[in-house]
This record gives C-alpha cells, sequence and structure tokens, in this order.
C-alpha cells in the first residue's frame, strides 16, 4: 500500500496543520524542527517541542516537561528506541544545539538526546557544578515554533565584489568559521562562504593560519585534539598536527 501522504508533510508541523494522509502503517508523518521547547502530552510524556507532541496526535497538558509523577502515571518514560546508541546517533544530523539532561550529561543535539533515552533539562552544555554533582534542574523555555520560522536577509560582499544574498533563520546556533569569525549559524556562515571550523562560537586561539588551508573535504565528522579544540574531520585534524583526544566535539 502506498503512502497518501504528499510533500506537505515537509513543512506540516512549522504551520498549524496536520498530515493530509497517513503512511501505509497508518503512522502521522511529519518533519519537526531540533528544537528543544518542551510541552508535556495528557499521556505523560515529554515531548522536544509543540511539532512533536502534534504529530503523534496528544493533547497538551502543560508546558514545560512532565514530572515524575505525571510520567508515572502515563508509563512513558523516554527509552531508546533504536538498536545502539552509535547506530542512532549517526541518523541525527550534524546541527549543533547543545543540550543538558537531567544527569549533568551534555548531548550534541536534542535527536542525541532522545537517542540516550535522557530527560532534558536545560539548553547549552552542563555547567561543572551541574557535573560535580551529576544533576541539572530543569529550567528553561527555548525558542518557540514562531521564533524558529522566522528569517532574516543577510547581505554579503563576496571576495570577488559580488554582492550575495541570503534568507537566515533567525535563532542563533553559533559556529565557527575556517577565517576565525562566529557567525550566528550555518546558513549565515555558508552566506559569507566560510567553511566550518567547528561548530560553536570561535575561541581567542581560533584565528587562520596556513595550516588551515588543508587539502580536506568538507564531510563532518568531529572530532576533539588534545588540545581542546573541535576537528572538523580526521583531515583537519592531521593537517594540524594535533593528536587526537576522542571522537565528537569537545565540550570544555
Amino acid at each position: 500500500m502506498k503512502s497518501k501522504c504528499t510533500a506537505v508533510l515537509m513543512v506540516a508541523c512549522l504551520l498549524p496543520l496536520r498530515c493530509n494522509g497517513m503512511a501505509a502503517e497508518r503512522q502521522t508523518l511529519c518533519m519537526c524542527p531540533k528544537i528543544f521547547d518542551p510541552q508535556c502530552g495528557v499521556n505523560g510524556k515529554t515531548y522536544a517541542n509543540e511539532c512533536e507532541r502534534v504529530c503523534a496526535n496528544v493533547d497538551l497538558a502543560h508546558t514545560g516537561p512532565c514530572d515524575k509523577t505525571e510520567e508515572e502515571a502515563g508509563k512513558a518514560e523516554l527509552v531508546p528506541t533504536h538498536e545502539s546508541l552509535e547506530e542512532c546517533i549517526n541518523k541525527c544530523d550534524w546541527t549543533f544545539m547543545p543540550v543538558c539532561d537531567v544527569t549533568a550529561q551534555t548531548w550534541g543535539n536534542m535527536c542525541e538526546l532522545e537517542c540516550g533515552g535522557r530527560k532534558p533539562a536545560h539548553p547549552g552544555p552542563c555547567t561543572p557544578a551541574e557535573v560535580e554533582v551529576a544533576a541539572a534542574p530543569v529550567g528553561w523555555r527555548g525558542p518557540s515554533l514562531d521564533q524558529l520560522t522566522k528569517t532574516k536577509t543577510v547581505t554579503v560582499t563576496l571576495a570577488s565584489g559580488q554582492k550575495k544574498t541570503c534568507e537566515c533563520p533567525v535563532v542563533a546556533a553559533f559556529v565557527c568559521g575556517m577565517d576565525g569569525k562566529t557567525y550566528a549559524n550555518e546558513c549565515t556562515r555558508d552566506c559569507h562562504g566560510a567553511g566550518q571550523h567547528h561548530p560553536g562560537p570561535c575561541k581567542g586561539y581560533d584565528h587562520p593560519t596556513a595550516q588551515e588551508k588543508c587539502p580536506c573535504d568538507k564531510s563532518f565528522t568531529p572530532m576533539c585534539g588534545v588540545d581542546g579544540k573541535t576537528y572538523q574531520n580526521l583531515c583537519y585534524l592531521q593537517c594540524f598536527g594535533v593528536r587526537k583526544l576522542h571522537d565528537g566535539t569537545c565540550w570544555n
């Protein structure tokens, strides 16, 4: 049986609409944003944002995460749904919007946190104080869907003198470009024609050097070097002459 859903499903959940049909398994299909604006459903389950709750066809109990009593009543603890954590995370996109879970573990984005079956506490890396006690209090009301869909016009002058105009999201997810400059998000960075140095804002030592002109591809499989810097992939790490500390993004 073929799916009755059309291309509308790609944007349905960015608007107050629903998918106009069912898939073969009779599951509503939605493309939801990777953003954390938690809502508690009447089933006692915490959804990452309004889109995911609406897509699951669950009524709203209240904004913010469900508390433990509600979860026990709804019997809806967040649990991993994939065979392994690594397989699940590999299916997530590389959008860098770090989230701290209630056990004070930092994840690259909400998708990765859900792969680990954890409950979100707040955006951004966990603080040293939270890590020390292995607990992080819930206390954040992130960007709304309205903010997510807002864009602004970015106009830049390229090295050739040609002007380029891009429509980029207003919501910030800072990235550091290969030019040593911090950009609000990947869209703004790409509009300036700057390659990605690492997720997150540039630090004091993120300035262009001759080594940054490495003959590497643009694939993004981040690795943390012993210098505490995140490199786009193994090629860049080796080009800079830095030993690998671990796979993934550096958090400190």
